[in-house]
């Protein structure tokens, strides 16, 4: 997932870990709140990104049967 018009990418694993961060290094000469906040957006869209996939993909194998506390 991409923030800041592809300054800060992001890969989030479906278990929500954060596996790589790259920065472009344009993106650095901002001010540090910008590059927290587009860092922060880009973390917290590919995490939603990632949740949501796992959810489709397991429902796919449970045919959409959960059980309480587990899924």
């Amino acid at each position: 997932m991409a923030s800041g018009g592809g300054a800060v990418k992001v890969v989030v694993d479906g278990h929500g870990a954060l596996k790589s961060l790259k920065l472009d290094p344009e993106c650095l000469k901002e001010g540090a709140e910008i590059v927290e906040s587009a860092i922060l957006e880009a973390v917290n869209s590919a995490a939603e990104k990632a949740k949501a996939e796992s959810e489709a993909e397991m429902a796919k194998i449970t045919g959409g049967f959960s059980m309480p506390g587990l899924f």
